[in-house]
């Protein structure tokens, strides 16, 4: 390793909350913790380029806010093709393989448990500056125009000493300042991206990190009041007993999910009944200040529940969706009593800003939407712990730096895809010849049932495909989501497809609610289909009638829009079928030659790079979906509902 010129790493101060309240005020220049060093109280407008850094159990990250050259934020799992990439130091992994201390020990059994084996991981001295390079990629920037890092100790816990030393050697040029908590950053991630002035702020996941402002105990829920480049805590919820995180993790842990696979539980969960619902409601209390309390789910549920718990290549039985039901109607309820508790503390604020793993629930969003007397809500589009990168770079850049806030607008923040020549190069490297197709073009081919790969400009930061990194196809017939499911995907047919839907066509197809808040830029928000058009987006309609909808302005994705309005024009429906353009267990794609990969080993008919299409000969064979043991568990779980 090169010889380093010593840098300060700065712990910022506590700022210590008043005696007649329980909550912490974070004043707009400090970070809440306690440290053995002490900065000054004022913004670093030197700061030109921040970089903000994270790996947590969910993955890593960095990203990018540049007085200059805007924002970008990347998440590793794309960069390296491995899905929940984690990064340690050399030693570190070497430790806790070895199980030498209880710590170690500690982490890598959390790790496999959650994950069912241990996730892919990356020496931090090997990839970390690559994968910055890779961020920075076409800007006239190198690390050592990084002038402030930041990141925190909940981070890299493993050994941050590791970690601090390394990123002085790597970046030497930067302060680096590291004493933000956990959910202080969900807070900032939640508020910062959006367009409010002032706005209520609901965090929760599993928790955060051991504190020891709080005796050890972890937070894994806060309620806040953010007001200019201000954020006021005003309740803190603790973990195992108020986590929201933790008790949906249990659920689908029952149910043969692993880390990342909640999606799962919320998409099954349309198919059950009430039935155990009615019988585990009552154990479930909701308390006044937000907080809530429920019986130990892993000992609580097998009593209650009719199935042991599944494994995860287990038969889906009805029971399980009634399972399903149950914790999705219960998290509804846990995050809507949260924000009702919000309200009555903050009856004057109008907006209301979510972050947290919690956040992805798009279902238990849009309860909050419409209940819990708001006008408006914001979702960050990377709400979970992999988010946490782009919060400490907006913290960095807007509270420490001083530049001014400005919402991010969209989500498109990879860095940009290839150039024109090094398209060219990738495209005979893998000897794939293309043509030029206009929108009217994609259009045609969409509604004669080809399925397409769409892949430009920068990659999505967030885990919903918006566009870039995007998969499409017709959404009007129900066998459409069998068909993905099961060509392209090869995931379990009951899990349902998102629409992408011209904004201003929206709300003839679906409900939106309340005229104000009634976009869905980042496909984290669930409507209704209007009932009388759900037989003409069959690909797109939950069995329970609902779509988790994006809702598309032009100016966002110019290409996209263009080519559901060509749709439109041709069907008389201005909505496609949009899917994120990767396999199951894979990240999405993040280069062409990725996108050319994950094309080649599935059923897509078409890849479009930009402007530029290719196809394969349509006389390729496919298997049908309804001729699988997938397809009749898919009837069973119907059946099931509609015997309700």
């Amino acid at each position: 390793m090169p010889a380093c010129r010593p840098t300060s790493i700065r712990w910022w101060p506590r700022a210590s909350p008043p005696a007649t309240s329980p909550a912490a005020i974070h004043a707009s220049t400090r970070v809440p913790m306690t440290g053995p060093e002490t900065t000054p109280d004022t913004p670093r407008h030197s700061a030109a380029n921040v970089l903000g850094l994270c790996s947590t159990g969910h993955g890593a990250a960095a990203a990018l806010v540049s007085a200059r050259h805007g924002v970008r934020a990347l998440t590793l799992d794309r960069y390296t093709g491995c899905k929940h990439s984690l990064l340690f130091s050399r030693r570190e992994l070497t430790d806790i393989h070895s199980g030498e201390s209880d710590v170690d020990h500690a982490i890598r059994d959390a790790l496999d448990y959650s994950f069912n084996g241990f996730p892919p991981s990356f020496i931090s001295e090997d990839a970390l500056l690559p994968f910055v390079r890779h961020l920075l990629g076409g800007l006239p920037l190198g690390p050592e125009d990084i002038d402030m890092i930041v990141t925190a100790d909940c981070h890299f816990a493993f050994n941050w000493g590791r970690v601090g030393t390394l990123l002085e050697c790597l970046f030497p040029n930067a302060e680096v300042v590291r004493g933000l908590e956990h959910h202080q950053i969900h807070q900032w991630q939640a508020y910062l991206p959006s367009p409010f002035e002032r706005a209520a702020v609901l965090t929760a996941d599993e928790s955060g990190e051991d504190l020891g402002r709080m005796d050890e105990s972890r937070i894994a829920m806060t309620l806040s009041h953010a007001h200019g480049l201000r954020m006021e805590v005003l309740q803190e919820h603790l973990h195992p007993g108020s986590s929201p995180g933790l008790l949906y993790a249990e659920f689908s842990r029952h149910l043969g999910f692993y880390a990342g696979d909640e999606g799962k539980t919320m998409g099954l969960a349309s198919y059950g009944r009430d039935t155990l619902y009615r019988k585990l409601r009552p154990a479930l209390g909701l308390h006044e200040d937000g907080s809530f309390s429920f019986p130990p789910a892993a000992e609580y549920l097998p009593q209650v529940a009719r199935y042991a718990p599944r494994r995860e290549d287990g038969a889906l039985l009805p029971g399980h969706a009634d399972i399903a039901f149950a914790i999705q109607r219960m998290i509804e309820e846990i995050m809507l009593n949260a924000a009702g508790a919000l309200r009555r503390r903050l009856p004057d604020v109008d907006a209301i800003c979510l972050a947290g793993g919690v956040a992805l629930n798009s279902c238990a969003n849009q309860r909050i939407a419409d209940e819990a007397g708001f006008r408006q809500l914001y979702i960050a589009p990377n709400p979970g712990d992999n988010g946490h990168a782009l919060a400490c770079a907006l913290y960095g850049a807007q509270i420490l730096a001083g530049h001014p806030r400005a919402p991010v607008a969209t989500d498109y923040l990879g860095p940009p895809a290839e150039t024109s020549q090094a398209l060219e190069r990738t495209l005979a490297d893998h000897g794939i010849s293309t043509r030029q197709a206009s929108a009217q073009d994609i259009a045609a081919l969409l509604a004669e049932g080809r399925i397409l790969g769409l892949f430009q400009h920068g990659s999505e930061h967030g885990p919903r495909a918006l566009g870039n990194r995007s998969i499409l196809a017709d959404p009007r017939s129900p066998a459409m989501t069998h068909i993905v499911n099961a060509r392209i995907k090869h995931r379990e047919l009951f899990r349902p497809f998102a629409p992408v839907v011209l904004y201003e066509q929206a709300r003839q197809w679906f409900d939106l609610g309340e005229a104000g808040d009634d976009e869905s830029p980042f496909m984290l928000r669930v409507f209704p289909v209007r009932e009388a058009l759900r037989d003409q987006l069959g690909a797109i309609t939950h069995v329970d009638g609902t779509a988790r909808v994006q809702t598309l302005r032009r100016e966002h994705n110019p290409w996209l829009y263009e080519i559901i309005e060509a749709f439109g024009a041709l069907t008389g429906v201005p909505v496609l079928l949009n899917t994120s353009f990767n396999l199951a267990g894979k990240p999405i794609v993040e280069t062409a030659a990725d996108a050319i990969e994950c094309y080649r080993s599935c059923g897509m008919d078409g890849l479009l790079l930009g402007q530029r299409l290719t196809l394969k000969p349509q006389a390729t064979a496919h298997p049908d979906p309804q001729a699988s043991e997938e397809f009749d568990e898919l009837q069973r779980l119907v059946s099931h509902l509609r015997a309700a």
